[in-house]
């Protein structure tokens, strides 16, 4: 009730001032006289719908930005940077690595070397002949190829690196490793590996090119 009573009075006061309005003569104070129940409703409306207007309430605090608004940019610049980089890791190792080409020299003294302290058989001179015959066609561009001694030898006396007599002393040598392969009743000749690995020497000194004399 109490809260009503200032709505009933602004518009009884509304009320009372049109009223003195309507005094005047004329067409204006019969528009007001006609007007006059509309206006006291309207002026106690407006008043009533003003006091209902609620108190307003305090302002909300803003929330601040959580970590990925701040560094979700970097984050992801940086993983993206990871992800590359492990990558690039990856097809680095998966790479192929070009072969290691070992010198015919250093894998014929190795192929000799382990066969040192073996028996002198048979067998020993076939494996020492064969080494022998590998080193030579690798020294000639020829890996890989089967020929028989003597067409070994011609294709070795073709090349002008090799001398007469070292070409010789190969030919010797694969001759009596193919007579103790082919004549087994033949007794196996002493220090064959010792042998071939003289040999290698030799032909390995016949390959280098000459020294030039110092300029004066």
């Amino acid at each position: 009730m109490n809260a009503e009573r200032p709505s009933e009075m602004v518009a009884a006061e509304v009320a009372a001032d049109v009223r003195r309005l309507t005094f005047l003569g004329g067409k204006f104070g019969a528009s007001l006289r006609r007007l006059l129940p509309v206006i006291g409703l309207a002026a106690a409306f407006g008043v009533r719908a003003a006091e209902q207007i609620p108190e307003l309430r305090p302002p909300v605090v803003e929330i601040p930005p959580d970590f990925w608004e701040l560094h979700g940019t970097q984050v992801s610049i940086g993983s993206t940077l990871g992800v590359v980089a492990v990558v690039a890791l990856v097809l680095l190792l998966l790479r192929k690595k070009p072969p290691v080409v070992t010198p015919p020299a250093v894998a014929a003294r190795r192929a000799l070397e382990a066969l040192r302290g073996r028996p002198e058989t048979l067998a020993l001179a076939g494996e020492v002949s064969q080494i022998i015959r590998h080193y030579v066609l690798a020294k000639l561009g020829r890996a890989g190829e089967e020929p028989t001694t003597e067409e070994l030898v011609r294709a070795l006396s073709a090349d002008a690196r090799f001398s007469p007599a070292k070409v010789q002393s190969l030919a010797a040598f694969l001759r009596d490793c193919d007579v103790q392969k082919f004549a087994p009743a033949t007794a196996p000749q002493p220090d064959v590996v010792t042998r071939a690995l003289a040999l290698v020497d030799q032909l390995e000194q016949a390959a280098q090119p000459p020294l030039l004399p110092p300029a004066a």
